[in-house]
């Protein structure tokens, strides 16, 4: 995308890339208004995300261990650190899924998107 947004002249990208350029080109000057601006920056935040699992975990010393490393500068890096020292990374990947899952089904519902091929 910064390449097509640089307008640098295609011969200066290896042929591998061009073909990705021009498609970036494509959807950000979509003429035909072909593609939707899909950004979930206003509603995404992943620390409310991570304050929400933090919450469901039932040991409430691995509750406030988390809560503790969310804290401050670094904090996703302590939360990723401590989430597997405590075995429960699993659980976060799957609980952060199904959250951002729930996200885009309701900006699709928002926008009137018929939604194919997804649970619920």
């Amino acid at each position: 995308m910064r390449a097509a947004e640089d307008e640098e002249p295609l011969e200066k990208y290896p042929d591998w890339q061009r073909e990705n350029i021009e498609q970036a080109i494509k959807i950000i000057e979509d003429e035909h208004e072909v593609y939707l601006d899909f950004t979930l920056r206003n509603e995404y935040h992943e620390y409310e995300i991570v304050e929400e699992f933090i919450g469901t975990l039932s040991e409430v010393e691995v509750r406030e261990e988390l809560f503790g490393a969310i804290q401050g500068r670094g904090a996703f890096r302590r939360f990723k650190d401590r989430i597997r020292e405590h075995d429960v990374e699993k659980q976060w990947y799957e609980f952060k899924e199904k959250k951002i899952k729930e996200l885009v089904i309701e900006w699709c519902e928002e926008k009137d998107l018929v939604i194919d091929a997804i649970e619920k």
